[in-house]
């Protein structure tokens, strides 16, 4: 093992009651997006935990999430966001016990025709033209014989608290929602619920809040860490002004000096827009990434601290070097860069 992702299950314990403090104290009000394997951090791990905290309803992405999530025990409410996409689907629904959320007309009568009455969602497209059926068609759609047992949408925008699109999709999700009785809603993301009771509904599903991830699209982040990042050195070693680092001679040394090499490269998740841009951290002391970052390996300059040695463990981002600097320093989204973790890294849990 020469990296590993540690995963702080009380950090995110605590984050998860933050989301419930901002509802009140309503953990019933509260459930756990645990797509894309619990955003890179296990998803079985993490409902495990979130259940010890009172959640009661988790959301997967997908069939075979949500599956994999039975097979391991897990017992709360599991929706599925992608709905039944063949009649089999319907099948691994009923036999698993997963409630799916109706995306379309053709998915709302195929679980009328094989649902058999279990329980399902529904969900409005308000503006963002991404899944669900949209708003102003919802009552061309025939839910009667349908068990909804809630009827949500999704912000395009929640992370900017203040842009007009977030009033106009709740005010399409209001009128939309007139007419289908008194169902449950679900309207916030981990923006939207910190953005106040407008923008949350009865039943909220905070996702990258829960995992440390600022869920602005700017200023300071009120999560905690969840995950850190870290990658054991295999080799020190000195290098002379002039000499070149890494393929296709990127990099030329200014100085004489003296660097390592990292067991962590991009395929294990780190992006190559990190060439010579970011840096690891040790001891708190910022490391700069030089050269272009391998497949396996990449390159530090540790300069700053040649007290590293063989065996070392470096920070790519935790503690010291937020995961949202490291997306903005490759150009993504601290989603991407959490979910891009490749299997091989280890997790443990701490």
């Amino acid at each position: 093992m020469t990296s590993r992702l540690k995963i702080r299950l009380d950090a995110l314990a605590d984050n998860y009651g933050k989301f419930v403090r901002a509802l009140g104290g309503q953990t019933r009000r509260v459930a756990g997006v645990l797509k894309a394997d619990g955003y890179g951090m296990g998803a079985v791990e993490v409902a495990r935990r979130l259940a010890r905290e009172g959640c009661r309803v988790f959301f997967s992405a997908n069939v075979a999430e949500a599956m994999n999530l039975r097979e391991a025990q897990v017992q709360e409410i599991i929706y599925v966001f992608s709905g039944p996409l063949s009649d089999q689907d319907v099948s691994l629904f009923k036999i698993n016990q997963l409630r799916p959320v109706l995306n379309d007309e053709l998915q709302v009568d195929r679980w009328e025709r094989l649902g058999d009455g279990l329980p399902a969602a529904l969900h409005i497209d308000t503006g963002m033209n991404r899944l669900g059926i949209p708003h102003d068609e919802i009552t061309l759609i025939n839910t009667r014989a349908i068990q909804l047992q809630l009827v949500m949408t999704h912000l395009a925008c929640a992370d900017v608290p203040h842009h007009p699109m977030n009033q106009q999709q709740v005010d399409r999700f209001q009128i939309a929602c007139a007419g289908l009785g008194e169902i449950q809603t679900s309207i916030g993301n981990s923006a939207g619920i910190l953005n106040g009771p407008a923008t949350q509904g009865h039943l909220v599903r905070p996702g990258i809040g829960l995992y440390g991830g600022n869920p602005y699209a700017g200023g300071s982040n009120p999560m905690d860490c969840v995950g850190v990042l870290e990658a054991q050195v295999i080799q020190t070693r000195k290098i002379k002004k002039g000499d070149y680092i890494g393929y296709g001679a990127e990099y030329q040394a200014d100085r004489d000096m003296k660097l390592a090499v990292v067991g962590c490269g991009y395929a294990d998740g780190i992006p190559r827009m990190l060439s010579n841009v970011g840096a690891v951290a040790y001891s708190g002391v910022h490391l700069p990434i030089i050269g272009r970052i391998a497949m396996d390996l990449t390159h530090v300059d540790i300069s700053k601290a040649p007290q590293v040695k063989v065996g070392d463990w470096v920070e790519f981002f935790g503690d010291s070097i937020s995961i949202e600097q490291v997306a903005m320093q490759s150009n993504t989204i601290s989603y991407e860069v959490l979910t891009g973790i490749n299997k091989r890294v280890s997790r443990v849990y701490v």
